[in-house]
């Protein structure tokens, strides 16, 4: 009987998005990756903190309001840098997959999230 293989997990959720996502924009067409950065930006950018603060509205008569609002209140701003985060990572890979149909490496890939996490946080 073989021996189960345990994968330990790797940095933070927010972290694993952007990596997933580098490594699905790395396979698409530019056109394909320019669609999937529109719809993921604008769903880390825009719904999902709306969402949020509808939470946030709904929990105003809460005596727990401050706490709620300052967890709910960072919350938002992750999304918001994973939306840009994720938004310039397909940018960069329709760029990349227009010129050029070879795939990039992990080393590539995990350069290319740091970088986008990186400019994300500047943009912001």
């Amino acid at each position: 009987m073989g021996r189960k293989r345990y994968h330990r997990r790797r940095g933070s959720p927010a972290g694993q998005i952007i990596r997933d996502t580098t490594q699905i924009a790395n396979r698409m067409t530019w056109k394909a990756c320019l669609l999937l950065g529109a719809i993921l930006f604008s769903a880390f950018y825009w719904l999902i903190p709306a969402w949020l603060d509808g939470l946030l509205v709904s929990q105003a008569s809460s005596p727990f309001a401050a706490a709620v609002e300052s967890v709910i209140g960072r919350r938002v701003r992750m999304f918001r840098l994973i939306g840009i985060a994720v938004g310039l990572v397909c940018v960069f890979f329709a760029v990349r997959n227009y010129y050029t149909r070879q795939h990039m490496g992990r080393p590539g890939r995990n350069a290319t999230g740091f970088l986008a996490r990186l400019f994300a946080r500047s943009l912001d």
